[in-house]
């Protein structure tokens, strides 16, 4: 058989130059021959940037063998006084004219500092295109400045990615960059993100998130502590739209996941904005945010969200199931304190933070619809669910709903707190009184809801069967909601005993999370405790709001500073609670109370008793 003598050189040089490659690697500056049994060792910042020279080749696996200090990549690659900083992995081809990272990155829970990355350019982030994966690293202080006007996929991380990422935490650092914009990855392709965080900025114009900018893969246990400020290039015919806490546009799934801090417009005309999803065509399931969507003043002017402003979920396509907001929303039409739009179905949630808006307003949901798809139409679908806020609007506004499009038996078993909304309306659910509301039994046949636990019996009505044709019985029931009659809403029930509930079996007993996010740095953008206190005859009416479960005191303090009062509230989850303590013993006059959670002072107010 003949070949082609170009072919066979080609091949020969080929396999010398991988040859070369293997011997340098083996006798380098870095220890390891990049395989996964024995990985190329980082253990400077020199040799982080050797990846994708001579012999480090992009699908080749690496670790870091200690922490690093990148911060001299501020004053690399600089021309006419601007610096472009390190060089993601990946920008350039390596020695087999390759720029997909192909190969394990392994950070062994070792941290890089002070990454300075900056350009006009697309894919910026330690990683430019990553098709392998990354793990267990850490950032601190990086510094990533896409141009605004211009740069797509940027993260502090990656830029683009295709593999998985898993076990990887940011902290004190800036995101910036014009679309696809996250706070550890602009877009991910495919495959997963698992167990990450991000603690920081992000600044973008379009699909703008904590986590991700643009996700088509299943994000599980992410946590977002950000502030997002989003922008909109006059310039550019894109509308500015698609931010969100944890992503800013997703689609295959995200689940145990919760997010905090703040997202302000730094322009009109912007929509599609989440604490948790921007626009979501993905389930979301045991997911909460206690971010804050707010109006800002600038320069004389006020910046208001547009259109599709929900304090969970901007714009929702998919199922919502277990999961709640707390955050405060602000916006302009579409407005909800957990979902702006909704044209699916929405089970077992709550919003509680304060909503303002002009129309089609609701403590739970804006704007109730349906969208089509072909010849498939969804519906939006709201079941044993509540909203318990202050709900501002001036048309279509509600209670639990602004505007409902679709048939009114879609909305079931949902309730609203009248008094607290101020709002004796809505286009959809059930009006109920404070009182009511802190009482288990006006939620019909909530008590019933939950799962149940089975063991191997021997009796003739069977429940159920395992693999083995076993007969099981029920032994242990499981309620999804919790309540202190008469002192708190509804709440979700955690429970930490084995059988967590598994999404894909539809068959399993549900444990939620009812916690905020553990931070990972000290919190900068700490959400506000909403307290208040007065003297109502002979006792005292005490109504907070927290944000993370924990101990809770209330002080009453005389001018003085002699405590007259003091009592323990107990342990209460997160979400607003109410209080009634007897003060007839208390002299006229006027006095401070203060809140104490988890053994720290946080608000005070103060009473005058005639």
């Amino acid at each position: 058989m003949r070949r082609n003598g170009k072919n066979m050189r080609l091949i020969i040089t080929t396999a010398i130059t991988l040859f070369a490659a293997h011997a340098f690697a083996a006798n380098g500056a870095m220890k390891g021959d990049g395989s996964a049994e024995n990985p190329f060792q980082i253990e400077d910042y020199e040799d982080l940037k050797a990846i994708g020279k001579d012999a480090y080749l992009y699908s080749s696996n690496y670790i870091l063998t200690k922490d690093i200090d990148a911060s001299a990549s501020k004053n690399e690659n600089c021309k006419n006084d601007e610096c472009s900083g390190f060089t993601p992995i990946g920008r350039n081809k390596d020695a087999v004219d390759s720029t997909k990272v192909r190969g394990t990155f392994d950070g062994q829970n070792h941290t890089i500092r002070n990454l300075f990355v900056q350009g006009k350019v697309n894919n910026l982030g330690l990683f430019s295109n990553l098709y392998g994966s990354v793990k267990n690293l850490k950032l601190d202080s990086a510094n990533i400045m896409g141009a605004i006007n211009s740069a797509v996929y940027v993260g502090s991380v990656v830029g683009h990615a295709e593999g998985p990422i898993e076990n990887v935490h940011v902290t004190n650092s800036f995101v910036r960059g014009f679309g696809s914009v996250g706070g550890i990855v602009g877009t991910i392709a495919r495959d997963s993100m698992v167990n990450v965080s991000y603690q920081g900025e992000v600044n973008g114009i379009y699909r703008i998130g904590g986590i991700v900018g643009l996700s088509y893969a299943r994000i599980v246990n992410a946590s977002a502590d950000i502030r997002i400020v989003a922008k909109r290039d006059s310039s550019s015919k894109l509308s500015s739209k698609q931010i969100g806490g944890i992503a800013g546009y997703a689609e295959s799934g995200i689940r145990n996941s919760h997010s905090s801090g703040v997202i302000i417009p730094n322009a009109l005309r912007i929509g599609s904005v989440g604490g948790l999803v921007g626009e979501s065509r993905s389930t979301i399931l045991n997911c909460f945010s206690s971010v804050d969507l707010l109006s800002v003043s600038d320069s004389g002017k006020t910046f208001v969200f547009d259109d599709r402003i929900g304090g969970l979920v901007g714009d929702n396509r998919d199922p919502i199931i277990y999961a709640y907001a707390t955050g405060n929303v602000e916006g302009t039409s579409s407005v909800g304190g957990l979902v702006g739009t909704n044209s699916y179905e929405i089970w077992r949630v709550y919003a509680q933070g304060t909503v303002k808006g002009e129309e089609y307003v609701g403590g739970l949901v804006g704007h109730n619809t349906t969208v089509s798809y072909g010849n498939l139409e969804n519906f939006g679908v709201i079941h044993e669910s509540y909203a318990g806020n202050k709900v501002v609007g001036n048309e279509n506004v509600g209670g639990l709903v602004g505007y409902n499009r679709v048939e009114a038996e879609r909305i079931k078993d949902s309730y609203w707190d009248k008094e607290l909304s101020g709002l004796d309306s809505s286009d959809g659910g059930t009006g109920l009184s404070t009182k009511e509301m802190m009482t288990m039994s006006s939620f019909v046949g909530w008590d019933t809801l939950g799962g149940w636990n089975y063991a191997i019996c021997d009796k003739k009505e069977c429940a159920g069967y395992d693999t083995l044709d076993n007969c099981l019985c029920r032994y242990k029931f499981f309620p999804i909601w919790g309540i202190d009659e008469g002192k708190s809403y509804p709440y979700f029930i955690k429970y930490d005993s084995a059988g967590m509930y598994d999404p894909e079996a539809y068959n399993g007993v549900v444990y939620t999370n009812p916690q905020n996010p553990v931070h990972i740095q000290n919190q900068t953008l700490a959400k506000s405790h909403s307290f208040g206190a007065k003297f109502q005859g002979g006792n005292i009416d005490v109504r907070f709001e927290i944000p993370a479960a924990g101990s809770v005191k209330f002080s009453l303090v005389d001018m003085q500073g002699h405590v007259v009062k003091s009592a323990d509230l107990g342990h209460r989850a997160t979400g607003s609670h109410f209080e009634t303590l007897d003060a007839a013993k208390i002299a006229r006059g006027r006095y401070i109370g203060f809140l104490q959670v988890g053994g720290k002072a946080v608000e005070k107010t103060v009473l005058l008793k005639k």
